[in-house]
C-alpha cells in the first residue's frame, strides 16, 4: 500500500523546488525566445538582401526596356524612310507599266490578272492569248486629294509591252487607258 499511495499522492515541493523549476522553465523560454528571435533575424535580413537584388534586377530590367522601346523607335523611323525610299525607287523603275483606270474596286487581287485579261480581249479582241502574258498587276493606292468613291488605279507590267501598247492605241476609244509609265 506504500506504493500506491507514493504514486497516487501529488508529490510535495517546496517553494524552493517550485523557485528553481520556475527559474529553469524561465531560462529555457528565455534561450528559445533568442534563439527564435535570431533566426528570425537572419532571415529577415536574408529577405532584405534577396529584396534588394530583386529591385536592383528591375531597375536594369526597367532600363533595358526604355533602351529598347527607344531602339524600336528608331528603327521604325528608319523602316518608314526606307519604305518611302523603296517605294520612290519603284515609282522610278516603273518601265513597260500600263496604268488601267475605272477598275472595278470589287475585283480581288487574285482575279486582277484575270480581269485585265478579259479588258483586253473585250477591248482588243485580236491580241493573242499567248501574247497576254502580264508579269505583275496590283493596285496602287489613291492619292489623297481624290474622291473616295473613285476606284483606285490598276498598274500591270505586261510581258510583251509594246505589242500590246500599239494595238492598244490603235484603238484610241479605250477610255481605261490612262498613261503609260
Amino acid at each position: 500500500m506504500l506504493e500506491t499511495d507514493t504514486l497516487t499522492r501529488p508529490t510535495q515541493m517546496t517553494k524552493s523546488n517550485l523557485n528553481e523549476a520556475l527559474n529553469a522553465l524561465s531560462t529555457k523560454l528565455v534561450t528559445t525566445w533568442k534563439h527564435t528571435a535570431n533566426s528570425l533575424h537572419k532571415d529577415i535580413q536574408e529577405l532584405g538582401k534577396q529584396l534588394s537584388h530583386m529591385e536592383d534586377k528591375c531597375d536594369e530590367l526597367s532600363t533595358v526596356q526604355n533602351d529598347l522601346a527607344t531602339n524600336v523607335e528608331h528603327q521604325a523611323t528608319k523602316l518608314d524612310i526606307m519604305e518611302s525610299k523603296l517605294a520612290d525607287i519603284e515609282d522610278r523603275v516603273c518601265r513597260n507599266n500600263l496604268r488601267l483606270r475605272g477598275a472595278q474596286e470589287d475585283v480581288l487581287p487574285v482575279s486582277l490578272p484575270a480581269y485585265v485579261r478579259g479588258l483586253f480581249h473585250a477591248y482588243v479582241p485580236e491580241i493573242p492569248v499567248d501574247i497576254l502574258l502580264i508579269d505583275r498587276v496590283h493596285r496602287i493606292p489613291k492619292p489623297q486629294h481624290l474622291l473616295a468613291s473613285l476606284p483606285r488605279d490598276v498598274l500591270l507590267c505586261a510581258h510583251y509591252f509594246l505589242f500590246l501598247f500599239y494595238k492598244a492605241f490603235d484603238r484610241l476609244h479605250w477610255g481605261f487607258l490612262t498613261t503609260v509609265v
